[in-house]
Formats: C-alpha cells, sequence, structure tokens
C-alpha cells in the first residue's frame, strides 16, 4: 500500500517539474555511493545487482540514466524517477529508497508491487578492492 502513494506523489512530482521545466534536485549526500547485495560480491562481476547512484544519476547492473525526479523525505527516504536506457531501449523507471538508522543498508521498492530489496553500502570495501589507500611515507620522513 505504501509503495502506490509513494509512485503517486513522484508522478505528480515528476510531471509538475517537467511542466515547470525544472531540472531535479539533486540526491542527498546520505544516499550517493556503490551499493551491492553483500559486502563480498561489491565490485565483483559476481553482483548483478550493483547500484550506484549520484547525484543527478542512476546506475544498474545493466541499466543506467539520469534521474528527471527527487522527491525527499525526512533523512532517510527518497524516491526517484529515472530515464533508464539499456539495450537500446528507454522506459521511466520509479523506486523509493529507505537508508536504515547507521545508513550501511538501503532497501529499495519499485512500482506499485514492488517487492522490498536490500542493498549494503559497498564504497569502503571498493576503496580497498581498487587499491585506494592512503599512501605510506617515504623513508626517512616524518
Amino acid at each position: 500500500m505504501k509503495s502506490k502513494y509513494a509512485v503517486a506523489i513522484v508522478v505528480f512530482f515528476l510531471s509538475a517539474s517537467l511542466c515547470a521545466g525544472n531540472s531535479p534536485q539533486a540526491v542527498p549526500e546520505q544516499f550517493l555511493g556503490d551499493w551491492g547485495t553483500s559486502l563480498t560480491d561489491c565490485g565483483t562481476e559476481a553482483d548483478d545487482t550493483a547500484l550506484r547512484i549520484g547525484k543527478r544519476h542512476i546506475s544498474y547492473h545493466e541499466s543506467s540514466g539520469p534521474l528527471q525526479a527527487v522527491v525527499v523525505r525526512g533523512t532517510k527516504e527518497v524516491a526517484l524517477v529515472a530515464e533508464l536506457t539499456s539495450e537500446g531501449e528507454t522506459w521511466l523507471n520509479a523506486s523509493t529508497f529507505m537508508l536504515s538508522p547507521d545508513g550501511s543498508q538501503l532497501t529499495q521498492s519499485s512500482g506499485v508491487n514492488g517487492e522490498p530489496f536490500v542493498r549494503v553500502r559497498c564504497d569502503s570495501i571498493l576503496g580497498l578492492r581498487r587499491g585506494i589507500s592512503k599512501p605510506n611515507p617515504l623513508r626517512g620522513s616524518a
């Protein structure tokens, strides 16, 4: 039931935004980053549920596109409408995302009958896998 209302709200704001010619507001910082099914799958080919949320763009495993509407509710919930493209096709996708209290998990609900899908924040583990770390100090330096 809750997702029906969220989709209706997103559609309302999307139509208002498009009619006014406004670009969507940016996604709040706490939702930005890489998300995956599990920490062990983050950044690997094994994770076909990978999600990257940018300020005005979203990327799934096999589709991506610009955000057309961003609706924020409090600090832990956001609804996003994206114009996704994959394999030469384009469509609108509406999803609601809810952060866990500690911000380490993101639950996605899509569409009217969307089943909740939980992902974990991958950002810290991806930095380690990509070799991003603090540089070692030079010998003889303090």
